[in-house]
């Protein structure tokens, strides 16, 4: 979580470490730069029990109904808009369809040249590759009901973090900043298609505040 993990402080950011144990153990710590520098008196804080804390509060609030509903209405309005490449590619499509267009203007006037004929069939070329790629692009962003993506979150409940990798993506879906403080609190800012919310631990348990559209 280095670069998305910041001390609650002094707000300086925690990178990672590691050092070994007198039995030789080889341990994994987030130490702040603040405290490295003697400036803050935060002590370091263990790789595995930062990250586990912050991937059982992500899937804890998402076993909380009120943030499933939140989270699924969110991801279910980010479906009306196109991706990048599909925006792109309807762009294409329709500049390909104006100079058919026109070239179909010109011939209906008469004007019939070798060069007329050899554009048309390029264009219509074009025009077909563009309705396949679109097509394609299309099936590749499926768009789902809003009950499936209800049922997909409660499964995400209950997602398995067990390893690095699974922990990674997790993060990289979910989080936008995490703040740690030395009484062992921790506040997770995630950012979920442009709805934010913060995730906190309080007396073992879960609070989750969401913050209603706060990013275009």
């Amino acid at each position: 979580m280095t670069g998305k993990l910041f001390c609650g402080e002094c707000g300086e950011m925690l990178i990672g470490e590691s050092g070994t144990s007198k039995r030789k153990r080889l341990y994994s710590y987030y130490h702040c730069k603040g405290a490295r520098a003697h400036k803050c008196d935060t002590r370091r804080l263990l790789k595995e029990d930062v990250e586990n804390t912050v991937a059982l509060l992500i899937l804890d609030s998402l076993k909380e109904r009120k943030v499933i509903k939140e989270v699924a209405d969110c991801i279910y309005r980010a479906q009306r808009q196109d991706s990048t490449e599909l925006s792109r590619l309807k762009g294409q499509l329709t500049n390909v369809q104006t100079q058919i267009g026109n070239f179909e203007k010109a011939i209906g006037m008469g004007i019939i040249t070798e060069t007329t004929k050899s554009a048309l069939l390029r264009l219509e070329g074009e025009k077909s590759d563009l309705e396949k790629r679109i097509q394609r692009e299309q099936i590749t962003n499926r768009r789902y009901t809003k009950a499936k993506i209800v049922a997909s979150l409660e499964i995400l409940g209950y997602y398995l973090s067990e390893n690095d990798m699974q922990k990674r993506a997790l993060f990289e879906t979910f989080v936008d900043k995490v703040v740690a403080y030395k009484d062992e609190k921790i506040v997770v800012n995630v950012d979920v298609f442009g709805t934010k919310a913060k995730i906190e631990n309080i007396d073992e348990s879960v609070r989750t505040a969401i913050h209603h559209n706060q990013k275009s």
